[in-house]
């Protein structure tokens, strides 16, 4: 089962139920490159901000929650927009994932990966030394 953005949050913390001021400082780290913030909407890679548009960081948020597998276009779709019609919104998801990419890319030295797993969808992953 698919956790949106916002139970991303609630898991991690544990608890749905805490302050939104406590979890303003709360980060999720994964690795030792990546710190998002989900409440304030921002991205550190590699301790630089990284800039990202709303729906951007929400598609970071539903791959991270699902590091190293796979989610198919579907499951994307179901979590960003609540849709499963593929044809509504193709390509401004892989516009999204296109620019998502880069700018891991290039703030990671390639460390952080989007895959795009040929037919199946898209997999977030990171390579660390």
């Amino acid at each position: 089962m698919l956790h949106p953005p916002n139970a991303l949050v609630n898991f991690l913390d544990g608890s749905p139920d805490k302050s939104s001021a406590l979890l303003d400082d709360c980060g999720i780290h994964i690795g030792n490159i990546l710190l998002i913030y989900p409440r304030r909407h921002k991205l550190f890679v590699n301790g630089k901000a990284v800039s990202l548009t709303p729906l951007e960081f929400e598609l970071l948020l539903v791959l991270a929650a699902h590091l190293n597998k796979t989610l198919t276009t579907k499951e994307i779709y179901k979590n960003l927009w609540d849709k499963e019609d593929l044809n509504v919104t193709s390509f401004t998801l892989k516009t999204h994932v296109s620019n998502l990419r880069k700018k891991l890319r290039e703030a990671s030295d390639e460390k952080i990966q989007l895959k795009n797993c040929k037919g199946d969808g898209y997999c977030l992953s990171i390579s660390e030394p």
